[in-house]
C-alpha cells in the first residue's frame, strides 16, 4: 500500500471510533474482548423457494401449513450494522475510500479469476444495490482485536485482511501452512479464510483491523436466486455473464 494511504489509516479510524485504546491482551486474559462491526450483504439462512409453484405470490406462502414465511429472508440482506449505523458507514466509506480503491485494482491485477467471482454475487444484489467494497459482499471492523483459532466458515472464497496498529506482537498465524505473518500497519493478506484456520498472537499497544469478505451463501442467489427465479412476482437482472433477464 502507497505510504501515504498507509501512515493515515490508524488516525482515520481513531476519529470514527473513540473505543480504540491501548490493550495488553495477555494481561487481560480472559476478560480481554474485542468490538466488532460488520458492513456486509448476506444471503445466509435465506428462504428457498424450490418447488413453489410459479404464480403464488411469496407472501401468500405457508411453511409446512402452519405460517407464512418472512418473505425478508427471500432475497440478501444488508446486516444490522449497514441498515443501523448509517452515519458510522458514511465516515467509514469517506475515510477508506482511496484504500479500498487502492485495494480493488490490486485484486484485479494480482487474482483477476478470483476478483471475477467475487463480483458475480455484488453484480446482482436487489435493487440494484452497491456493495460497500468492490468485489467483496462487504466488510468488517475489528476494534482492540486479538482471535482465538478459528475458521470463518461463512466466507466464500478469500479474505483480505488489513493490518491498523501501533504496538508490538498481534501477529497473524496461519497454522496449517504455518505461517506467521508479522503484519505492520496498513500491510495486507489474503488467504482462504473458511479453509485455514487462523488467530492472533497477544499484543501490546493499540490495534484493529479491517476484513474485507464476501458471503458463501451469496452463490445460491447467483446460481437461482434462492430458488425463486421461475417466480412471476419478483424479479430480477440476471447475471452479466449471460446478458439476460429471469422472472423472479
Amino acid at each position: 500500500m502507497p505510504e501515504e494511504l498507509r501512515v493515515t489509516l490508524l488516525s482515520k479510524l481513531h476519529l470514527v471510533y473513540s473505543s480504540l485504546k491501548t490493550v495488553d491482551s495477555e494481561a487481560e486474559g480472559a476478560n480481554n474482548s474485542f468490538y466488532s462491526f460488520h458492513f456486509s450483504y448476506y444471503n445466509r439462512f435465506s428462504n428457498r423457494g424450490d418447488g413453489t409453484p410459479a404464480n403464488a405470490d411469496p407472501t401468500t406462502l405457508m411453511k409446512d401449513g402452519r405460517k407464512k414465511t418472512n418473505t425478508c429472508q427471500n432475497t440478501p440482506r444488508r446486516s444490522n450494522e449497514l441498515k443501523d449505523r448509517p452515519e458510522e458507514y458514511l465516515k467509514l466509506q469517506d475515510a477508506l475510500k482511496p484504500v479500498f480503491e487502492w485495494l480493488t485494482e490490486q485484486l484485479r491485477a494480482l487474482l483477476p479469476e478470483t476478483y471475477a467471482a467475487l463480483s458475480l454475487f455484488v453484480e446482482v444484489l436487489p435493487c440494484s444495490d452497491v456493495t460497500p467494497i468492490y468485489p467483496f459482499g462487504g466488510f468488517v471492523i475489528n476494534i482492540n482485536v486479538t482471535t482465538r483459532i478459528h475458521r470463518d466458515h461463512g466466507d466464500h472464497d478469500i479474505c483480505l485482511v488489513i493490518s491498523i496498529s501501533d504496538c508490538l506482537g498481534g501477529e497473524l498465524c496461519l497454522f496449517e501452512p504455518g505461517i506467521v505473518l508479522d503484519l505492520r500497519s496498513g500491510y495486507s493478506v489474503i488467504f482462504a479464510s473458511a479453509a485455514i484456520s487462523h488467530f492472533n498472537l497477544h499484543y501490546k499497544g493499540i490495534r484493529a483491523s479491517i476484513v474485507l469478505h464476501s458471503d458463501r451463501g451469496g452463490m445460491d442467489w447467483v446460481v437461482d436466486r434462492n430458488g425463486w427465479a421461475h417466480n412471476i412476482f419478483m424479479r430480477t437482472h440476471m447475471s452479466n455473464s449471460n446478458n439476460d433477464d429471469a422472472g423472479m
